[in-house]
């Protein structure tokens, strides 16, 4: 048997009890919900090392809150109800995986445990068949390692290099088996879900690009190939927010455990884009609806509050109320009119989501966030945050109650 990986003779590191483990941490954590944990005590205590805590740092998503689903139609999802749940089961490559193996092995602990994990006990050096290498993300050495061959690399979507072909390496000592196969599923389930995602986004681009005409027929004195140039921005600003979390989750260990951690705690399929089409269906709409608010400051258009209300106030005046928080809108333009302000909050609901755009626009405007970059934000099911996802300009009058 590999004594790298899972045996664990005296005085030998623990961890994949193959691979002893003193990991070599480049990634950044900036999830919103990691919290201190009391940290179980892993099943070796011989195991030391030292250890590099990751960065905390918000990593230029600010409040990225990516919590998303570990698995996109893989094994992953898969539930099963049986209750003689057991650790050769869970380690049986030939039933489907069970996500209540993640607790019931501690894979947690046998992760990062800050004394006996493998992150605290598998050796940086330049042996690639015991060791990561000096400048090796986690993700990419625990593969190697737990496959007993190199080429598997899952940071990047699309890589080519992030496939399942085989199985776990056979001299992996068989106590943790269930540890390693759950970890590795897990790896490759975050890089297909945005692989997805990704996918998803270039999809929704080509939907949003068909509709450029009538974005500019609508808001006139717009040309077309302005808007052709912001929408590569911004599908290029979503593109890299996708990329930066993925390799945040493939570079930083603890950032992975708290996701998986998490995500195998529930009892049914995780939330998750299932093909790239339904992923467009989410993201075409965000993105359309910021590319014309764009658009409608660039040409001097801005909203103004003008307090809540339960109900829409009947009005001839160019006037939005928001179903979401109650808040009305009346929408106008500076300088030398374009468009009827009236027909465009008539005729927008065929391109924009409203919601977005004006109560978008009114939450960046307080935050001091109106002139800022679009700031792609994703919600721990993969959906664009759109709290504020709006270049609209929206004042709003002293004394205003909303």
């Amino acid at each position: 048997m590999r004594e790298d990986l899972g045996y664990k003779p005296p005085d030998v590191a623990c961890f994949l009890c193959r691979f002893p483990i003193s990991f070599h941490v480049t990634g950044f954590v900036p999830f919103a919900f990691i919290s201190s944990v009391p940290w179980d005590r892993f099943w070796s205590d011989t195991c030391h090392s030292s250890f590099i805590m990751p960065l905390l740092s918000a990593y230029g998503l600010q409040a990225l809150t990516l919590f998303v689903a570990l698995s996109v139609s893989s094994p992953l999802s898969a539930y099963s109800k049986r209750q003689d749940l057991t650790l050769d089961r869970c380690a049986n490559p030939d039933l489907p995986s069970d996500n209540r193996c993640w607790k019931l092995a501690e894979v947690r602990n046998y992760l990062i445990n800050q004394t006996t994990g493998w992150i605290k006990t598998t050796p940086i050096c330049d042996d690639p068949t015991r060791c990561c290498g000096p400048a090796e993300e986690w993700s990419t050495c625990f593969l190697r390692l737990a496959l007993g061959r190199p080429g598997q690399n899952c940071t990047t979507v699309e890589s080519g290099s992030c496939t399942v072909i085989g199985g776990l390496d056979p001299n992996l000592h068989p106590s943790i088996v269930p540890q390693v196969r759950y970890t590795v599923q897990g790896i490759y389930g975050v890089n297909e879900f945005y692989t997805i995602y990704f996918q998803g986004l270039r999809s929704a681009s080509a939907q949003v690009s068909q509709s450029i005409n009538g974005v500019a027929s609508l808001l006139k004195n717009v040309e077309p190939q302005q808007l052709a140039q912001n929408l590569d921005r911004i599908t290029q600003l979503y593109a890299s927010a996708i990329n930066r979390a993925l390799k945040l989750l493939m570079g930083d260990a603890e950032s992975f455990v708290q996701l998986a951690d998490t995500e195998y705690s529930h009892k049914n399929a995780w939330l998750e884009p299932e093909r790239p089409s339904d992923v467009a269906k989410t993201l075409a709409p965000a993105i359309r609806t910021y590319l014309i608010s764009e658009s409608m400051k660039q040409t001097n258009w801005y909203a103004v509050a003008l307090g809540k209300s339960a109900k829409p106030a009947p009005s001839n005046d160019p006037i939005y109320w928001s179903p979401s928080t109650g808040r009305q809108y009346r929408l106008a333009q500076s300088g030398k009119a374009t468009a009827d302000p009236t027909t465009l909050i008539r005729d927008l609901p065929a391109y924009a989501d409203l919601p977005q755009l004006f109560d978008g626009g009114f939450n960046c405007t307080a935050e001091g966030r109106a002139d800022d970059e679009l700031s792609v934000i994703l919600n721990f099911d993969g959906t664009p945050g759109l709290s504020c996802a709006s270049a609209l300009p929206v004042n709003t009058p002293p004394g205003t109650s909303l």
